[in-house]
């Protein structure tokens, strides 16, 4: 028998083809919540501005929107207090999702 990763099953026995979506973060029940997302993102660690509403980024306003995006660059540039960059609740440090390839245009 091969010692070859693709010939050797993984360890949980499921198959390497098939191919998982990440989990999609519950913006139903964020939106229901009211503005009390506390069990999904610390508050501090979205931007300050007091009109600011955190929701779906499809739902959300383009101001809002704006300033998620310029908030979470701020975080990745290192411009921001460690306690201020954007995670969610459950993220461990140091493990963001893995980046989208940049497909030439």
């Amino acid at each position: 028998m091969s010692t070859h990763p693709a010939a050797t099953p993984p360890p949980n026995g499921e198959s390497r083809s098939r191919k998982t979506k990440a989990p999609r973060p519950p913006w139903d029940d964020m939106d229901a919540a009211k503005g009390r997302i506390d069990r999904w993102v610390d508050r501090a660690r979205l931007p300050p501005n007091l009109d600011f509403r955190f929701s779906e980024p499809k739902r959300m306003a383009g101001e809002d929107l704006l300033l998620l995006a310029s908030w979470i660059v701020k975080g990745e540039l290192g411009l921001l207090d460690d306690n201020q960059v954007f995670c969610w609740a459950n993220q461990e440090k140091g493990t963001p999702p893995p980046p989208r390839p940049i497909l030439a245009q």
